[in-house]
């Protein structure tokens, strides 16, 4: 009989396991809720993001340099207005 080699992925330093393991990475990078949907759809492009997720009224105040870029690229500018209108729940839907 023949003997099966399990393989095992030690998912990553800290030992997690999961489809969800770069989720919580980033959202504790970035000190986000892991359940925001900024974290969620961090690859949506800015624009898109706001049109789901965030009231109309923010397209208005947030820089028009941001609109073109990701979530992800927007939150890792270090910029706390951008930060505060895609992460407040004050701004959601």
């Amino acid at each position: 009989m023949a003997s099966r080699l399990r393989t095992f992925d030690w998912g990553d330093e800290t030992g997690a396991i999961g489809p969800g393991v770069g989720d919580f990475k980033f959202a504790r990078k970035i000190g986000l809720d892991a359940n925001n949907p900024a974290e969620a759809n961090r690859s949506m492009p800015v624009q898109d993001f706001i049109a789901q997720y965030r009231n109309a009224g923010i397209l208005q105040k947030i820089p028009g340099e941001y609109l073109g870029q990701t979530v992800e690229q927007a939150l890792m500018s270090g910029d706390s207005t951008v930060r505060k209108l895609l992460t407040d729940g004050r701004w959601g839907r």
